[in-house]
């Protein structure tokens, strides 16, 4: 950019000054920028840090990185670079790793960067946890019924969904919590949280279903299971291990 344009530029910017500041927050440090000097120089240190977490991966898991399509780099590299909170940023660093490392590991899907960017922390912890659960009660039903080794996620109730939001999202003192139950404000994002997942097929909705006086068949109540598309989606944005398949413990591949 030349000195005169950004002369021009900064002139027409300069009533929103304090504005662009407090938007831009830590950025905003890096004085005599403009804000798309801001956003440019954020992203950079973002990418910096995201690749800086990408290469850390792929070296603890023993992974020779190979080549990661286009239509999948992009996405999560764009994402990734305007993503503020770390834990956040470790997903797309841990997805990014594990499209990188495909050719020992599960796939990454095209669909995989859009439902990361739907999601918040919340969101994200409140999976980690349910898919934790779901995996523990996975394991101790194929063991209970062998013959039945190919049994899908376990259901959960609408309570359970609760506890384990709880558990993710607040964990100081999880036994308190569990008893006192979600505060207002936390039940609004609970059920938020909860609709966003099931926006993206995340989770399965299914319905507690009883036969009544007439019979007819009455909806009773829902009943949730993590999907197919939620297990891989996770697993997704995990540090990959050794370049290995995460397994259940018997053998199949979850």
């Amino acid at each position: 950019m030349s000195d005169e344009l950004k002369g021009g530029v900064e002139a027409l910017m300069k009533p929103f000054t304090d504005l662009l500041d407090k938007l831009a927050g830590p950025a905003a440090e890096e004085l005599g920028l403009t804000l798309q000097d801001h956003v440019r120089m954020f992203r950079l240190k973002r990418q910096i840090r995201l690749f800086g977490r990408v290469k850390e991966m792929l070296a603890e898991a023993r992974i020779e990185p190979s080549h990661v399509p286009f239509k999948l780099l992009l996405p999560m590299v764009e994402s990734a670079a305007i993503e503020e909170n770390d834990d956040l940023q470790d997903k797309w660093a841990a997805m990014l790793a594990n499209a990188a490392g495909a050719n020992v590991g599960l796939g990454v899907e095209p669909i995989f960067p859009l439902i990361l960017k739907e999601l918040d922390t919340q969101e994200v912890k409140f999976l980690d946890e349910l898919y934790e659960e779901s995996t523990r009660k996975r394991v101790k039903h194929r063991a209970e019924w062998p013959k039945f080794i190919n049994v899908g996620y376990p259901h959960l109730n609408i309570y359970e969904l609760k506890n384990l939001y709880l558990q993710a999202n607040y964990p100081s003192d999880p036994i308190i919590s569990r008893r006192s139950g979600l505060n207002p404000a936390q039940e609004q994002q609970f059920r938020l949280s909860v609709d966003i997942i099931l926006r993206n097929r995340l989770l399965d909705q299914l319905y507690d279903l009883v036969e009544n006086s007439d019979e007819q068949r009455q909806e009773v109540g829902s009943i949730y299971r993590m999907s197919a598309l939620g297990a891989r989606f996770i697993q997704a944005c995990r540090t990959p291990k050794s370049g290995e398949h995460e397994s259940d413990g018997s053998e199949n591949v979850i």
